[in-house]
């Protein structure tokens, strides 16, 4: 299946490409949008193994419909497809994406935050075909996260049919992030036209392959040691903003006769609004902000700005804009549905995250009680991280720059970028607000998170741990807009020193600043340390708690299955190895409590009360603790599973069979 799985998504690639004559560089990311938008919906109704049958039918009518085509067309066809497979940009595409899912394919998860959630969640995905239950998503703490890049890791693991991959899940990862930086390559056949493969070639396309896998690693390296879904949608917003570009026609030495260029264009598109290429625009725009929101919870925000910056670029110069502004609220309409639709789902489901509930108490005005000082040492550690520490935190690079330095670095490349003419004035007027103000707007957000929701974690109040955070969460902002200045300049160079000059230049500015220690380390490196890491692993794992995670094992889960899983109240305050134990156990969704010499039975009512749990079971303490579930049932044992059974506010504990399926 795994092959008729990965022939359906070419073959929709490749419907797009020719429908839309583009490059297949162009449509993989569109491919993939839609790939996980069906997979979205499919997961609401625990069907998403329904994609083989989506897939094979898709396969089938292709092969149909070549069939049954006449010798002339399918010998065009064929050519066309030729033309579209070996073309430069779309050779080192495939070499980028299949090199990263061969070589990270042996990774495990051991960053905290995979295991905390985006690991987690993918075993639940994986095991439930969809979305848990009410009150059964594993990972309960992290509850509204949206699923969109989960989704294209289950769609990797899937690939296998002997069960569960981590390899394969880290693919998906690294598949997701990488295909939306093949649009860069756009300009790739241009620069290397010809019709035999050569030395140039070949050098061109190993050296752009490397320098794409390494391009985030500039300002953000996150990505290289987890599954860092900031990552994702700083690709997605970057790929938005660049996708702009083509709506504008290649400008001229004057500003204002490129003004009226422009302008001219933008007029030629809206009188020819079904054509092919405003078509195929408003599609790509509409899917990737479709999903951008599913990416990660603070998605909705950079959707925001990359629509502030859609509607001012289609906008600016169109002569109807009346009809401009419809097409442009039906491209947002698409994230609006997508956004919404789990945002309810969310809500039906009584699924919340415990940074979205601690935002809305601090918004009510229940805001943390800090130790004297803490403010002062907050802000000073923002400050010397966001001017003074290199966004590199550790590896090896060439050239590392601060945050406020990288600031700076933007305004001056949009100032050269107009200088060569490559940019209208107001097209530059526009990105001295844009730019600047998405960076003030987001640092600013950071910096209060840390004031508040953040407040309490020690590791912000030294610079090399606030360094970390503002290199991570920025990565939309640091990488997307490299990723629009470095589009604009290679879309709309002209020869300069030669075709290939803007990719020299790309070449180069990675080789300079990419983080070469975290590049290597994250996709060859790991290898070296497979066994040690397992090891860790395991070692978090208690032989009290390998007991329970056998029983886990042997459940049904159904449509979902929550745990109550108690422990002493000293081993239950490690929340460390009770994350791993919820890594292990899903997707079995597993909340923990303590109990102890002072605990009563009515402190116990409450806990199986908050927990919204189906079934409780009890590691083995002391004897007398017993006597806590004595109102609850006849005779209670350790390292049992009971069923939890609620009537009218009176708790009953019933054996549970191993064959019982999910949530009761």
């Amino acid at each position: 299946m795994a092959v008729v799985l990965l022939a359906a998504f070419l073959m929709i690639a490749c419907l797009l490409a020719l429908r839309f004559e583009k490059q297949l560089t162009a449509v993989l990311p569109l491919a993939t949008c839609i790939l996980i938008l069906i997979l979205y919906v499919l997961a609401f109704f625990r069907r998403l193994s329904w994609i083989d049958y989506f897939s094979t039918a898709i396969v089938v009518g292709a092969v149909l419909r070549v069939l049954f085509l006449s010798g002339e067309k399918k010998k065009k066809l064929f050519a066309q497809l030729r033309e579209l497979f070996f073309a430069p940009s779309a050779i080192a595409a495939m070499v980028l994406l299949t090199g990263a899912v061969l070589l990270t394919g042996n990774k495990i998860a051991t960053w905290w935050d995979d295991l905390n959630f985006w690991a987690t969640d993918v075993k639940a995905l994986y095991a439930l075909d969809g979305f848990a239950a009410k009150y059964t998503n594993a990972a309960s703490e992290f509850g509204d996260y949206p699923p969109g890049i989960q989704l294209l890791k289950w769609w990797f693991v899937h690939l296998k049919p002997d069960g569960f991959s981590e390899g394969l899940m880290f693919a998906g990862y690294y598949f997701g992030v990488f295909v939306f930086l093949t649009p860069l390559l756009s300009r790739l056949d241009e620069a290397l036209q010809t019709d035999r493969r050569t030395v140039k070639q070949l050098f061109w396309t190993v050296v752009l392959v490397v320098c794409l896998a390494a391009f985030p690693s500039m300002t953000e390296t996150f990505y290289l040691g987890g599954m860092c879904a900031d990552l994702v949608m700083a690709v997605i917003y970057g790929v938005i903003l660049m996708s702009c570009l083509e709506d504008r026609a290649v400008l001229g030495a004057d500003t204002a006769t490129a003004d009226t260029a422009a302008a001219d264009t933008a007029t030629a598109d809206i009188a020819d609004a079904a054509s092919r290429s405003r078509v195929f625009s408003n599609l790509r725009i509409a899917l990737y902000l479709g999903v951008l929101v599913l990416v990660k919870s603070v998605g909705f925000l950079w959707a925001a700005f990359a629509l502030v910056f859609v509607w001012f670029w289609r906008l600016h110069g169109a002569v109807d804009k009346k009809k401009e502004i419809r097409q442009l609220l039906c491209i947002t309409a698409l994230p609006a549905a997508s956004g919404g639709s789990w945002m309810l789902f969310c809500l039906l489901m009584k699924r919340v995250a415990k940074l979205t509930g601690a935002a809305v108490s601090m918004a009510s005005g229940n805001l943390p009680i800090l130790l004297e000082g803490t403010v002062q040492k907050l802000l000073h550690a923002y400050e010397e991280a966001f001017a003074a520490r290199a966004l590199h935190r550790d590896g090896f690079s060439w050239i590392g720059v601060s945050a406020l330095a990288l600031f700076v670095i933007f305004l001056i490349g949009i100032a050269w970028l107009y200088r060569r003419k490559l940019l209208t004035k107001t097209e530059r007027n526009f990105l001295f607000v844009y730019v600047p103000l998405t960076g003030i707007v987001f640092y600013g957000i950071n910096l209060v998170s840390h004031l508040t929701i953040f407040a309490t974690e020690t590791q912000y109040l030294e610079a090399t741990g606030m360094i970390a955070s503002i290199e991570r969460y920025s990565a939309p902002f640091t990488v997307g807009t490299l990723y629009l200045l470095f589009g604009i300049f290679l879309e709309r160079s002209p020869r300069l020193w030669g075709k290939i000059s803007p990719y020299a230049a790309l070449a180069a500015a990675v080789l300079l600043c990419a983080n070469w220690g975290a590049v290597y380390d994250g996709m060859i490196g790991y290898r070296q340390r497979l066994d040690d890491d397992l090891q860790a692993r395991s070692n978090m794992i208690t032989e009290a708690s390998e007991e329970f995670l056998e029983k886990m094992s042997k459940q049904d889960v159904g449509s979902g299955m929550r745990v109550l899983y108690l422990k002493n109240v000293q081993d239950a305050a490690q929340w460390v190895r009770n994350t791993y134990i919820s890594f292990e156990a899903s997707p079995v969704s597993v909340l923990f409590g303590g109990i102890g010499e002072d605990t009563t039975s009515g402190q116990v009512w409450e806990l199986v009360q908050a927990s919204h749990a189906g079934y409780l079971y009890a590691d083995e303490t002391d004897e007398a603790l017993k006597e806590l579930f004595a109102p609850y049932t006849e005779e209670f044992a350790w390292k049992t599973l009971y069923r939890i059974q609620m009537n009218d506010g009176t708790l009953t504990l019933e054996r549970a069979e191993e064959s019982r399926q999910g949530q009761p």
